[in-house]
């Protein structure tokens, strides 16, 4: 699967390297911890899973 949603993680960690204040780091950092969470959340989702283990 391509396409624009396959394309955000790699740029917002590119933009967390190039963030020149810690206030924009802390920013792209706390976006980035909200969209892991959504994948985590996705996944157990997809796979009838709960974070401790199998359902």
């Amino acid at each position: 699967m391509t396409g624009k949603k396959d394309d955000i993680f790699p740029q917002r960690c590119h933009l967390l390297l190039e963030a020149k204040t810690l206030h924009d780091r802390e920013v792209l950092q706390r976006q980035i911890d909200v969209t892991d969470r959504q994948i985590d959340q996705l996944v157990y989702k997809l796979y009838d899973l709960t974070e401790g283990g199998s359902a």
